[in-house]
């Protein structure tokens, strides 16, 4: 990628589109790269650093890990503590 859009930025009316991001690194790499026009759902764009405080951000982070998990039909035994339900 880092190839094409140093040979884009040489060549007139050319520009690199990096296109349908599904993950946030992602979106950071491509701007990183200088890549011209980056697409990617709402839902990535609403994950980006710059739309969330880093509390908020690690927050939804740990949520998203913690839906999916429950999801997945995951459990954590921790020692010492009580479940819920007991």
């Amino acid at each position: 990628m880092q190839d094409a859009i140093a040979r884009a930025r040489k060549t007139p009316n050319v520009a690199i589109a990096w296109a349908s991001t599904r993950e946030v690194l992602k979106v950071i790499e491509a701007d990183a790269m200088g890549c011209h026009i980056i697409t990617a759902p709402a839902d990535v764009l609403e994950k980006l650093p710059a739309t969330q405080n880093p509390a908020e951000l690690s927050l939804s982070a740990m949520k998203a890990f913690c839906d999916d998990a429950l999801a997945a039909g995951l459990t954590l035994a921790i020692p010492g503590k009580m479940h819920a339900a007991e």
